[in-house]
């Protein structure tokens, strides 16, 4: 009788799952200005190894503008890693949508990982032509001791004719640290319309 042998072959491989993500410090940018946001590189599996990073502002219609790049180390998985960068947005760059796109490569071999993710660009001298803005309802006075803390409301109407863009509420006459708002502003605020401010004041 012949006896068969079956040679079993292991086949060993790895894999290397990574991650790529865009944070935006601010969806709306003035020209002139810095577009501020935060990527978030990770390896979920894999040894450690160089990444290069590769962010650049594109057009609609594909044209390049502010470009840069950055190689940095990742660690052997689990791993992350938040880079916080920034690029300029031109003066000469029309108002309108743009897009922040973002590519990393994790090795040779490895396929790219992309993401992009859209903001705005507003023209640096707004108009304010026939602007005008009513605060509806806010608390006419606040006082308080050590350890006191609550939240109030400031309601803003727009009883112009114009378009208002970025509107944000400021408190003067007290440290910053003790107070918070939300939102931090609206983009968008038409003629007739109102928007209501939160705020947190807590005296340390």
């Amino acid at each position: 009788m012949r006896k068969l042998f079956l040679a079993l072959m292991l086949l060993s491989f790895s894999s290397s799952f990574s991650l790529l993500q865009i944070h935006l410090k601010e969806e709306v940018v003035y020209q002139g200005q810095m577009l501020e946001f935060t990527i978030t590189l990770g390896r979920e599996s894999g040894s450690g190894g160089d990444v290069k990073v590769e962010y650049w502002i594109e057009s609609p219609t594909g044209e390049r503008w502010s470009y840069d790049s950055a190689e940095v180390y990742l660690g052997p998985a689990p791993s992350e890693m938040n880079l916080s960068r920034s690029l300029y947005v031109f003066s000469s760059q029309s108002p309108g949508p743009y897009f922040l796109k973002v590519v990393a490569s994790y090795g040779e071999g490895l396929p790219l990982q992309s993401q992009s993710t859209q903001f705005t660009v507003l023209s640096r001298s707004l108009s304010v032509k026939g602007a005008i803005l009513r605060i509806l309802d806010y608390p006419e006075e606040i006082s308080g001791e050590s350890g006191w803390s609550n939240l109030l409301n400031v309601k803003i109407y727009n009883a112009g004719d114009e378009i208002l863009y970025n509107v944000s509420l400021v408190i003067d006459g007290i440290p910053e640290d003790w107070y918070y708002i939300s939102p931090r502003r609206y983009y968008k605020l038409d003629p007739g319309a109102e928007v209501l401010f939160s705020f947190r004041i807590s005296i340390p």
